[in-house]
């Protein structure tokens, strides 16, 4: 693929979405979750909410926007997610989503990406971090050297040695 955008530790981006009712009812759709808390006002009410509550996983679900056509955009493969929610989300908050790449490493083509959403009063609504599997050629800082032998990289060898520290003779 050409023109693959670059990236390097701190490449980041920041989105925005406002919460629709469209968004809500595709989601409700797409993942049969009725669950009044999201749906019923009565039942938010007296679970403590002024309205329903957004489907959590609606609102980290717009990190894989992100990732795929961003941040660090077509080709990337999220591998591993962890978030929290800190507080809900309601309908028409405007969300803001900022992502940060905090780590590269070049033996497992995987980057580490922290992330934090904010609703319209900087409230922090979810954080977490995610592993993101990348083609190498992305990155902008590619060491010309292996950093352990001193040696060229070779740009075509595709596959990286493995080292096994403690291995026993099943191996």
């Amino acid at each position: 693929m050409k023109n693959k955008k670059k990236i390097f530790i701190n490449s980041s981006i920041q989105e925005k979405v406002i919460i629709s009712k469209k968004h809500l009812d595709y989601f409700k759709s797409i993942t049969g979750d009725k669950n009044p808390i999201h749906t019923s006002k009565e039942f938010a009410k007296k679970k403590g909410f002024s309205q329903p509550v957004v489907y959590g996983l609606l609102t980290s679900s717009f990190l894989s926007a992100v990732i795929g056509n961003k941040l660090p955009g077509p080709g990337a493969l999220w591998t591993n997610c962890n978030f929290s929610f800190k507080n809900p989300v309601f309908l028409n908050d405007e969300l803001t989503i900022e992502a940060k790449i905090v780590h590269i490493s070049y033996s497992t083509s995987m980057i580490k990406i922290n992330f934090n959403i904010s609703n319209q009063f900087r409230k922090l609504v979810l954080e977490g971090d995610s592993l993101v599997k990348i083609d190498l050629k992305q990155i902008s800082n590619l060491p010309k050297k292996n950093l352990l032998t001193k040696k060229p990289i070779k740009k075509k060898k595709e596959n990286f040695p493995t080292i096994i520290i403690g291995g026993n003779s099943e191996i």
